[in-house]
């Protein structure tokens, strides 16, 4: 069977159509070639590319997908994002791929003998192709533009010289956006706003990879407006099935997917996939909390189960069940951690309470086994960075955060940024000696004299009710119904965390300061340290500043929003 036939675009540009409709394309330069796209792996590829060109042939595949990727072992040189691999991997066997036969060709496909597909490979060596790349195909550039959304890998390409866009399935008159690998409708719209910003100008004409060879040129502009109809409730949502996955047809069309409005772009997708999700644990030394929460700060959902300590493989294995919760619709984990932790590098120098997890990378670990990509940050920083990002720091470029909770941990923002230091231990305020007296002792830190325990204990002492009979709800309640006792109690807490919180002032001279934990919710506990800071302010012979004292906005939820954010920052660097 004629499996492929060509078209010459110019000279050194020709289109190569397989039989099941897909395009592939070759650039012909002086002394090499560059292919994109490979088809679904039948028909001898490879051989027919040399009936048009004996050079050598370099491969760039716009993305993983078994239409568009499973001839590649029949070329030595091939580029692929390394976020479509596993995707290639998947869908890589015969099987799968006379599956797609039959859809495609109908009763056709038998005509296709085993041996007329190319052998398995899914251990194919592929060259890592990513955003900025540019390839000398003389006197040709082909320059890579990253453009995720139909897959987590998606990449299109400018023939510079040419003007010539290659934009293949990542936005078409039918751009998928509605199966498990695509990414939300959200997601897709800011590659699609970043490439239509980094593009203009560069580019007359616009080829795609199905049935229609060439687009408007306009197209990335049709379809940011298609985007936004989705996103205000316009869009006319033609319900839609293909290959036992349901979705809406934005805009109506006929079965070639031409618009009836004279448009070209279009979009088919998920209503249940317009936000980005990501998974958020946060470990701690009783329970271990999780949520899905989207890329705008949305939580979708959220629950708690009780923490494994030990040994490593139960730990892991508690974190793995949730994933398995929540497998196929979320794009990442984000962990929030007790501890020291390089983030960069995902290893945990300690794990506070929990010694199983010292000194391990456990963003290899998970994963390895869950497939997705995974960030970790330590707990108090993650709260920090929640505040930065859409709470009481949304509008602070230079702060710090306070955490009161068992002990005294918090973050040092500048810039936006977490401040680290060499041992990544900036933050860490519970290790902060606040005197000598009687002599060294972790008594002395603030962790040991301003953690909440402490609250208690100062509050036991000024009424004389034991410790174990008062909690901290307790003790506000008793303040708040004016017992002196319990004001006197509470209020010596406040005075040593106010003296330390001025000392920040001088030490890092923030824009705001602000107080996390369970006791930030108390009116009153933030009426006393406001008032604590103007005195100790009184003492000096000048008028010095007195730091801007707020409560963070997330509180309980704080270290599961901070540790999406953390994701987001991260992915995106």
């Amino acid at each position: 069977m004629g499996f492929y036939t060509s078209e010459k675009i110019n000279d050194s540009f020709t289109s190569i159509r397989c039989r099941s409709g897909e395009l592939l394309y070759l650039l012909e330069g002086e002394k090499q070639c560059a292919l994109i796209d490979t088809g679904f792996g039948a028909g001898h590829l490879g051989e027919y590319v040399r009936t048009l060109t004996e050079k050598p042939v370099k491969v760039f595949l716009t993305h993983g997908h078994i239409d568009h990727a499973m001839g590649a072992p029949e070329f030595d040189e091939v580029y692929l994002n390394k976020r479509d691999i596993l995707l290639y991997q998947k869908q890589c066997s015969l099987e799968e791929r006379m599956g797609y036969a039959r859809g495609a060709l109908g009763p056709a496909a038998d005509e296709l003998k085993p041996e007329d597909y190319t052998p398995e490979e899914p251990d194919k060596p592929f060259q890592s192709l990513e955003d900025g790349m540019t390839f000398d195909i003389a006197p040709f550039h082909l320059d890579v533009f990253e453009f995720p959304g139909h897959t987590p890998g998606s990449m299109v390409f400018l023939i510079r010289e040419m003007r010539i866009l290659i934009l293949g399935d990542a936005c078409n008159n039918a751009t998928f956006l509605f199966d498990e690998t695509s990414l939300p409708l959200n997601e897709y719209k800011k590659a699609l706003n970043r490439n239509r910003e980094r593009l203009a100008g560069k580019y007359d004409r616009v080829f795609i990879s199905h049935h229609v060879m060439e687009a408007d040129a306009d197209i990335m502009d049709q379809m940011a407006d298609v985007c936004e109809e989705i996103l205000l409730g316009e869009a006319d949502d033609i319900p839609f099935e293909f290959m036992g996955m349901k979705g809406y047809i934005a805009k109506e069309c006929n079965e070639r997917f031409e618009r009836k409005d004279g448009q070209f772009a279009n979009i088919i997708y998920n209503k249940e996939k317009i936000d980005q999700k990501y998974l958020s644990i946060d470990v701690g030394g009783t329970f271990t909390k999780y949520a899905v929460i989207t890329d705008e700060c949305r939580i979708v959902e959220k629950g708690k189960i009780p923490t494994v300590k030990e040994p490593l493989g139960d730990f892991i294995k508690s974190l793995v069940d949730i994933y398995r919760r929540y497998e196929g619709s979320v794009g990442g984990i984000g962990l929030s951690m007790p501890g020291i932790i390089d983030s960069e590098r995902g290893f945990m120098y300690t794990g506070g309470s929990l010694d199983c997890i010292k000194n391990l990378n456990i963003v290899e670990i998970l994963e390895k086994q869950c497939g997705i990509p995974v960030t970790v940050e330590n707990d108090a920083k993650c709260a920090a960075l929640a505040e930065v990002w859409k709470g009481a720091l949304k509008d602070c470029n230079n702060a710090i955060v306070v955490v009161c909770g068992t002990a005294v941990g918090g973050a040092v923002i500048h810039d936006r940024k977490v401040l680290k230091g060499v041992h990544n231990m900036t933050g860490e305020f519970s290790y902060i000696m606040t005197d000598a007296e009687p002599e060294y002792s972790l008594d002395n830190t603030l962790g040991g004299n301003t953690g909440v325990k402490c609250l208690l204990k100062y509050v036991s002492n000024h009424t004389g009710i034991p410790v174990e009979n008062l909690d901290g709800e307790k003790a506000f309640s008793m303040a708040n119904c004016g017992d002196e006792n319990a004001v006197a109690g509470i209020r010596e807490y406040v005075r040593r965390l106010a003296i330390q919180i001025n000392n920040y002032q001088f030490i890092v001279d923030p824009e705001k300061v602000v107080i996390g934990g369970g006791i930030s919710v108390q009116p009153l506990f933030l009426q006393m340290l406001k008032e604590e800071l103007k005195k100790i302010n009184m003492v000096y012979p000048w008028e010095l500043p007195i730091p801007d004292v707020d409560v963070c906005k997330f509180f309980n939820d704080a270290n599961l929003i901070g540790a999406v954010y953390v994701h987001l920052m991260m992915q995106s660097s």
